[in-house]
């Protein structure tokens, strides 16, 4: 750096209140951030033992602190703080990967821990759930794909519920749906240690062994070590190959470098990810970290959800961005939706439409104007102008119409005066207000399209995270780290059918540390319906001061049933009976000018599929 104090600048910081282990405490933190970042940022410093829950402290006295312990002058020190709090960096740490195993071993060991677990929780007990999950499959008539769904086959659903109130993994229960069952434990075997790396998988290797767990590739061991998070920013060469010059010679030996935000420039330029275009861009940005480390440093490709976090959602390494829809929030501490700033730049960059891609992605979030679902029509189904009063401010965060227009919006009192709903039901939360008012499911999926947008902008350049395969992905990371050598930290999601061949790919390019899993989401099995609420037990009869004499050995009355709450394709041959998990899904984080960007939902950033 040559103390030319070239991240100095002015950060406005502000008392921010954040939730601590002994409750909410004040902390002075910069003003832009949102409250989940501060609160990943006051996480780091706990954990690292370091004073910032304090008004009289702050982040700043955090970062202060853990740069005093790095092999830096005192110039270099204050550049390090800077960065820091401009969000510029971050630190954390690389988790080791473990020593090498041998790859013929691996599908046994895998069974073999597997059954030493399942013998540990009980196993008899908890086979036999897992057997009840695949039998529920095995004697369902219907197509395969409706007797592989809980919605479809209300005794999966049953039977599946209750594997996982046993304490069973999703992906126990997945397996056992698949058919793939634990083989029975044998009494007093010790658990061995679970290999998850391995020299010599196969294709066929890994079909055996990711029934059991996501397998990772490891060719070599690496011990846990110190790991700094640099964001790329505008891609700027000489501000990008400075704080790695910074940051790399601050580090102890061992020390690694992650580039954030890798992704999210390729969008501000308008390339897609999976492009030839993309995975040059990619390289070059790398290559040039690689030519500024200080030697004794190394640069990797990893992922870590917190370490994301702290530099306000950015992708790391070869990962993905989270996509073209973000949530603002206000000092104030409001959220909305809104264009993640990548895109906007990226738009300009195009000389694209920037209204019509908010209307795309965002919606209107106005009823004027809105097809089917409009005022005038909402008006003549009995709506006034009170409750569209809250159904606007509901649209501006809802994710759909449904919860727009929900009884905690409109009030139950309306909903069942109005509407004429059914008070019982209004206590199912799935409960559809506009399919009370008399909509169809059409007009409500045209009007939802333009009053909350898609989430999406077209263009190759602009799509989520999700929407980029495995194989863009692997290709991505090996375009980055052949060339360079670099270590792999990456994890990759895809369908197990597709495992072997992305296995192959990977071994190929000799990437090491690359995890291949199969996503726990692939089946919203795991989503069970909710079953009807059951009616009030009624209260005991006073008593008698005389004793009956009557006895019936029958009874006219009967318990009720409960009827399965979807329209089932698949015939079950066991009684029915289901039940509701809901899967709260994070918003994304992003950034702007004017306002904090914020994580919605949970304070935490969800796995990169680590």
């Amino acid at each position: 750096m040559d103390n030319e104090r070239r991240f100095a600048g002015v950060v406005a910081l502000e008392l921010r209140q954040v939730e601590g282990p002994q409750g909410v405490v004040e902390l002075l933190a910069p003003a832009a951030w949102p409250a989940a970042r501060v609160e990943a940022w006051a996480d780091w410093a706990r954990a690292e033992g370091l004073p910032a829950d304090t008004a009289e402290l702050g982040l700043v006295d955090a970062f202060e602190a853990y740069v005093a312990r790095l092999r830096a002058g005192k110039a270099a020190r204050a550049d390090l703080t800077a960065s820091l709090l401009l969000g510029l960096a971050a630190p954390g740490r690389l988790a080791g990967w473990g020593e090498p195993a041998q790859g013929a071993a691996v599908c046994d060991a895998v069974a073999r821990r597997a059954a030493a677990d399942l013998a540990a929780q009980a196993g008899p007990a908890l086979r036999a759930r897992l057997a009840a999950v695949a039998d529920a499959v095995a004697r369902c008539e219907g197509p395969a794909g409706d007797c592989r769904d809980p919605f479809s086959n209300p005794a999966l659903a049953r039977t599946a519920q209750a594997a996982r109130e046993a304490g069973l993994t999703d992906s126990a229960i997945l397996d056992a749906i698949d058919g793939l069952l634990p083989p029975e434990p044998e009494a007093g075997s010790p658990p061995e240690p679970l290999p998850v790396a391995a020299t010599a998988l196969t294709p066929e290797l890994i079909q055996a062994a990711e029934a059991r767990g996501g397998v990772r590739l490891v060719r070599q061991a690496m011990a846990s070590a110190p790991l700094v998070a640099i964001s790329v920013g505008d891609g700027e060469t000489e501000r990008l190959a400075g704080l790695v010059r910074l940051w790399s010679a601050a580090l102890p030996p061992g020390g690694a470098i992650v580039l954030a935000g890798v992704h999210e420039r390729l969008v501000a330029e308008a390339v897609a990810y999976d492009s030839a275009e993309g995975r040059a861009r990619a390289l070059a940005l790398h290559r040039l970290a690689a030519e500024a480390l200080a030697p004794g440093a190394r640069l990797v490709l990893a992922d870590d959800a917190e370490l994301s976090l702290r530099l306000g959602g950015l992708s790391l390494g070869a990962g993905t961005w989270s996509g073209p829809v973000g949530v603002a929030e206000s000092a104030d501490g409001d959220t909305w939706r809104t264009l993640h700033p990548a895109a906007l730049e990226g738009l300009q960059r195009d000389g694209r439409e920037l209204d019509a891609a908010r209307a795309q992605a965002l919606g209107a979030r106005s009823l004027d104007g809105a097809p089917e679902v409009s005022r005038a029509a909402l008006l003549a189904r009995g709506f006034t102008a009170h409750e569209l009063k809250y159904v606007e401010v509901a649209l501006l965060n809802a994710r759909s119409l449904k919860d727009a227009f929900a009884p905690a919006v409109l009030g139950r009192g309306f909903v069942r005066d109005v509407l004429g709903a059914d008070p019982d039901a209004l206590a199912d939360p799935g409960f559809d207000s506009l399919a009370a008012a008399g909509f169809t499911p059409a007009q409500v999926a045209t009007a939802e399209a333009a009053l909350l947008g898609t989430g999406r902008i077209e263009g190759a350049a602009y799509g989520s995270g999700g929407e980029i395969g495995a194989e863009a992905r692997l290709a991505m990371i090996a375009e980055i780290a052949q060339p360079l050598g670099l270590a792999v930290l990456h994890t990759v999601e895809a369908p197990r059918e597709a495992l072997p061949a992305l296995l192959a790919a990977a071994l190929a390019a000799n990437l090491e540390g690359l995890a291949l899993r199969r996503p726990l989401t692939a089946l919203r099995a795991l989503r069970l319906p909710r079953p009807p609420p059951r009616p009030p037990r009624p209260a005991p009869p006073p008593p008698s001061r005389r004793a009956s004499a009557s006895w019936s050995g029958s009874s006219s009355a009967s318990a009720p049933v409960a009827s399965c709450p979807t329209g089932a394709r698949a015939t079950s041959r066991r009684p029915r009976s289901a039940a509701t998990r809901s899967i709260c899904t994070p918003a994304s984080t992003t950034t702007a000018s004017w306002a904090r960007s914020s994580s919605t939902c949970t304070r935490k950033a969800p796995p990169s599929a680590a």
